[in-house]
């Protein structure tokens, strides 16, 4: 026997077809769960705001970005290696980049390259002088 829930006056087991169904028409709502009836959504009325005017010269408040925690890379170059050379290595060993000394390398801000520059030496430390910004990405 297949019970159903008759509703809005249409019993759901004949619109399936099931020959042997019992209709159940009037459920029973408890005292604990009292019936919903969904009612339309109420919103206030929103009309476009002027927009402020730009002062020459002055940027955007960036004041709630400026502490943002940022991971920067600089990469002189790549190489493929299979693991067992992976493995294998140790102090002194080289391996090859696929850059020439002479070529610019890659500045990228969380993941993303924004800019391409040298590597220079500013008080004993590794440096990188940018050469341009939001460089064309080469595609092969």
């Amino acid at each position: 026997t297949v019970v159903t829930l008759d509703v809005d006056g249409l019993a759901a087991a004949k619109l399936l077809g099931a020959s042997n169904a019992t209709t159940v028409a009037d459920p029973v709502v408890s005292p604990a769960r009292p019936s919903m009836q969904g009612q339309a959504a109420q919103f206030p009325s929103m009309s476009p705001s002027a927009p402020r005017p730009q002062v020459a010269g002055a940027r955007p408040k960036l004041d709630l970005v400026h502490d943002v925690p940022l991971e920067i890379s600089a990469v002189l170059g790549q190489t493929e290696m299979s693991l067992r050379d992976v493995v294998a290595m140790g102090p002194g060993s080289v391996f090859e980049l696929d850059k020439l000394a002479t070529e610019p390398i890659d500045l990228y801000v969380n993941n993303i390259l924004i800019a391409r520059g040298e590597v220079v030496v500013v008080d004993d430390k590794f440096a990188v002088k940018i050469n341009e910004l939001n460089p064309v990405v080469d595609k092969l």
